[in-house]
C-alpha cells in the first residue's frame, strides 16, 4: 500500500505497483514487440484522436477514491529473479552479476593495499622524527 500511496504522491518518480502474479520480467523494446507480434507504431490519426482526448480532459482533477485504481493488493519484489520470469536476459544477467562480483573484489584489493602502503609510509617517516639516531644508524 506504502508503494501505491507514493505514486499517487509522486506519479513521475514512483510506477504503479502492479497486483501479485502480474509482473512481467524486464523487455527490451524488441523482446515486447516479438512476444505480442506487433507494431509499437501508431497513425497519426489515432496520436490526433489522442491529443484531443488529452486537451479535453486537461485540468479535470480526479481526486475521489473510484479514480485513483487503488487496490488493497501488493506484490513485493526483492532480488528479481529473470530465470523464474521466463526471461532469455537470465544468463547474461549471470555473467554480469558474476563480473561486477569480481571487480568489487579487486577494487576493495586495491584499497586495502593502498591503505597499507599509506600506513607503511606513516610509520617509517614517524619513526625517523621520534627517533632520529636510529633512523641515521640504519641508513649507514
Amino acid at each position: 500500500l506504502f508503494a501505491q500511496w507514493m505514486h499517487h504522491a509522486f506519479p513521475n518518480e514512483c510506477p504503479q505497483p502492479r497486483a501479485p502474479g502480474v509482473t512481467e520480467a524486464p523487455m527490451t523494446h524488441r523482446e515486447w514487440r516479438d512476444s505480442r507480434n506487433t507494431s509499437s507504431g501508431v497513425s497519426k490519426k489515432v496520436m490526433q484522436e489522442l491529443k484531443d482526448l488529452a486537451a479535453q480532459t486537461e485540468g479535470l482533477s480526479c481526486q475521489d477514491e473510484d479514480c485513483m485504481l487503488w487496490t488493497h493488493e501488493e506484490e513485493l519484489i526483492s532480488g528479481i529473479d529473470l530465470r523464474l520470469l521466463g526471461s532469455p536476459r537470465a544468463t547474461w544477467q549471470q555473467v554480469q552479476d558474476s563480473l561486477r562480483l569480481v571487480l568489487r573484489s579487486l577494487a576493495m584489493c586495491g584499497a586495502v593495499v593502498a591503505l597499507i602502503a599509506i600506513l607503511l609510509d606513516f610509520l617509517r617517516s614517524s619513526t625517523s622524527a621520534l627517533w632520529p639516531q636510529v633512523a641515521k644508524g640504519a641508513s649507514s
